[in-house]
């Protein structure tokens, strides 16, 4: 796992007794910190916002447009992670994709709700990028945590849900990502089906009753 940290090549030295704010790793966390804090206050006022306010106010439209926003940089994120660390599997690229995922699941949720929201050429432009974000992070994710962690699940789930969309809605435009996995029709069946399978493999290892057993435990 050690070769997760290197960054072009080399393993940086350690940062535990002076830090070194001009580092690639500690300018990317810095931003991941600003933009993860972002993403909370969004995603909370969003759902807020449509519940007390609708879907038109000035306040709605003002969070949307902020959502947009940090759906842009996060994605511009993605790809600074990759050219800056030299790293195709660097670990901060789990975090860099999580990050776009999350933030373009807040944007799509709101754009589903607000007329105007998003163009369908906006949505499809937001998922297709969702989809390549899927696809850099699931095999760094499967190295770094294995092939039986919940997250591991989650992003099956988000990749096979991005596929499944962009098959009936744009399905040119997916086999145009330049990604062999997704050049055909079949082939995104087939990964589909795939992530689908892991998906449901993994959720079933973690009960989903846990707080009701510890409650009939504590009775008992």
């Amino acid at each position: 796992l050690q070769e997760m940290e290197f960054v072009a090549g080399t393993l940086p030295s350690s940062s535990k007794d002076q830090q070194d704010h001009e580092r690639v790793t500690y300018l990317a966390e810095s931003t991941f910190g600003d933009l993860e804090q972002l993403y909370t206050e969004l995603n909370l006022a969003s759902k807020l916002v449509l519940k007390t306010n609708g879907t038109s106010s000035d306040e709605t439209v003002m969070i949307f447009e902020r959502c947009k926003a940090l759906e842009m940089a996060a994605h511009e994120m993605v790809k600074a992670t990759q050219t800056r660390l030299e790293n195709d599997c660097h670990i901060l690229q789990i975090r860099s994709c999580r990050l776009h995922l999350d933030a373009a699941e807040v944007l799509l949720r709101m754009g589903e709700q607000l007329s105007p929201g998003l163009s369908d050429r906006q949505k499809i432009d937001v998922m297709l990028k969702f989809t390549k974000s899927c696809h850099l992070m699931l095999p760094i994710q499967v190295k770094y945590l294995g092939g039986d962690h919940p997250d591991i699940a989650r992003t099956n789930f988000d990749f096979a849900e991005a596929i499944n969309g962009l098959l009936s809605q744009s399905p040119q435009r997916l086999f145009g990502l330049g990604i062999d996995d997704m050049a055909s029709f079949a082939k995104c069946q087939r990964l589909e089906a795939d992530c689908r399978r892991d998906h449901k493999r993994i959720d079933a290892m973690y009960p989903k009753d846990v707080d009701e057993k510890l409650k009939e435990t504590d009775r008992s």
